[in-house]
């Protein structure tokens, strides 16, 4: 089985190939999804076990029409939450067009929410691996659609990998925020995982600096931590959510670098690890002009699309080991990278894979 983490920009998408030329996508990026769609496509994915969505903000949604465009009905289940925008996306009009001329049948849409115990998405025959949902509960679905806050119902899914002898967990955060965390601690305790799609692209969930380390310490206990984020972002990685992540002993991986770390975008390109999968960034050097100011460098490769491999006995991270090496060649001056401290030692030397 293999996970990506792709490196869709300031969006987000996952997905998982799950054999015999099928996947699970959970979430498609923003805008019209041409990478993930075309990811899917190289891939030679024919049928879609699962298009998921977390939520219904633009990032996330957005590029699920193109994939359910292309797969129609060569799609098993799509999910979703009704979290007081949905019905008024473009996906959903997309979806109704289909359901109407009969290429989907309305059994195929089911609503993402935690009951008395984690709902099932997915599992394979075997029941070996199992994707299940954490988050949200009816409460937390209720209270952000009265508010109109997406976030405050974003889906939190888990997915177990358990053989005879090993269990790996990833989990998908979404842009899950601390109170439905406080909820899921409330409820099953600490969920140590092997990856963590960190929520809400390391950005603002919530709390103090106090319930960032609580969320990552005590509510999360992650060994690597990917980040899903943009050169151009303003907001995304937070300080205090990679410190919080660092001290916790994760070796964290962001999709992209920004000036948050090292002023000189394009010298950081340069010397960028090889992008090994398909992603939004670039080697070649990209730049945003706007009228009366400098161009600004976009779309400068950190780790990329992050590959997980999961096998019945291994849990590997592609590039673990060279991205490691990346952040701990960039400048100090002016600015450290935020990851650099812990990131050495933290991800393990069993979780690194030579490019084949």
């Amino acid at each position: 089985m293999e996970i990506f983490f792709l490196d869709v920009g300031q969006s987000s998408c996952n997905v998982v190939l799950i054999g015999h030329k099928q996947a699970i996508v959970i979430d498609a990026g923003a805008g019209r999804g041409a990478l993930p769609l075309r990811f899917l496509k190289r891939c030679g994915i024919e049928r879609i076990a699962g298009l998921i969505i977390t939520h219904s903000h633009s990032d996330h949604i957005g590029g699920a029409t193109a994939i359910l465009g292309e797969y129609g009905g060569n799609i098993d289940r799509i999910w979703f939450v009704d979290d007081g925008r949905f019905c008024n996306t473009m996906f959903w009009s997309r979806v109704k067009e289909f359901i109407d001329e009969g290429t989907l049948p309305k059994t195929c849409l089911r609503r993402l929410e935690h009951d008395d115990s984690p709902q099932v998405v997915w599992t394979d025959r075997s029941s070996v691996a199992t994707l299940r949902v954490f988050a949200p509960i009816a409460a937390q679905n209720l209270f952000s659609k009265q508010v109109n806050k997406q976030n405050a119902t974003s889906a939190v899914l888990i997915l177990d990998y358990q053989s005879s002898q090993e269990h790996n967990r990833i989990v998908f955060g979404a842009d899950s925020q601390l109170q439905e965390w406080k909820d899921i601690y409330g409820k099953d305790g600490t969920i140590n995982c092997d990856v963590l799609g960190v929520p809400h692209h390391g950005g603002h969930v919530g709390g103090t600096d106090d319930d960032m380390k609580w969320l990552y310490g005590t509510a999360i206990n992650a060994k690597v931590a990917v980040i899903s984020a943009a050169t151009t972002s303003k907001h995304h990685p937070r300080m205090e959510v990679v410190e919080a992540l660092t001290a916790c002993g994760a070796s964290v991986m962001c999709s992209q670098i920004s000036k948050k770390c090292t002023k000189n975008l394009e010298a950081a390109r340069e010397n960028a690890i090889p992008m090994l999968h398909a992603s939004q960034s670039s080697n070649v050097s990209k730049f945003k002009t706007l009228p009366n100011k400098k161009p600004k460098s976009v779309k400068v490769p950190c780790a990329g699309t992050v590959r997980i491999e999961l096998g019945p006995n291994s849990l590997i991270v592609d590039s673990a080991h060279v991205h490691r090496q990346f952040v701990q060649s960039l400048p100090t001056s002016p600015i450290c990278p935020m990851c650099r401290v812990g990131a050495t030692e933290a991800a393990g030397e069993d979780q690194d894979k030579p490019k084949s």
